[in-house]
Parts: C-alpha cells; structure tokens; sequence
C-alpha cells in the first residue's frame, strides 16, 4: 500500500508540474494571460514607453511605472519570463 501511494503521490506531482510549465501566466491589473500574450504586451509596453519618452509625456511615464506586474507560476519556465518583467520595469525607471 504504501508504494502505490507513493507513486500515486508522484505520478499526481509530475502531471501538476507538466501542466504549469506549460501554462505559464501572469496577471496585470486582475487578467491572466498566455506566455505569449504577455510577449506581446510587454513588446506593446516597450513601444508605448519609448514613445512617451520621446514626446516628454511624464504622466504616461509615471503611470506605466505604477503598473504592477506578478507572475503566478513559479516553475523553472517562469524564471525568464519573470526576469523580462523586472528588466523591463527596471530598465523603464533608468530611462526616465
């Protein structure tokens, strides 16, 4: 009994984990998206930033600053995606 428990236990563990790591998501503001979808809004975030520091909108810029961004999944997939994040709010308060 408890062999088949243990690998019942494992077997449940490694699906979760296959899963998650396929699904990586993030909320902004309350939604959840795609690895993808945040790509793109990070790509759209990017150009929307770079714009608004050529044309010396500071009120655009202070309010993309404010934008919170978290990462729900924490697994090996999410590190990137998580460090894309950062680099990009990071690199958003230098530039201002």
């Amino acid at each position: 009994m408890g062999t088949e428990w243990a690998t019942t236990i494992l077997s449940q563990t490694i699906g979760r984990l296959a899963i998650l790591s396929t699904s990586i998501s993030y909320i902004e503001l309350g939604e959840r998206k795609t690895n993808s979808e945040l790509s793109g809004v990070l790509q759209k975030k990017d150009f929307e930033l770079s714009e608004a520091l050529k044309n010396k909108d500071f009120e655009l810029v202070d309010e993309m600053k404010a934008t919170k961004y978290v990462v729900v999944n924490e697994y090996k997939d999410s590190f990137e995606v998580k460090k894309k994040i950062f680099e990009y709010f990071d690199n958003g308060l230098r530039s201002s």
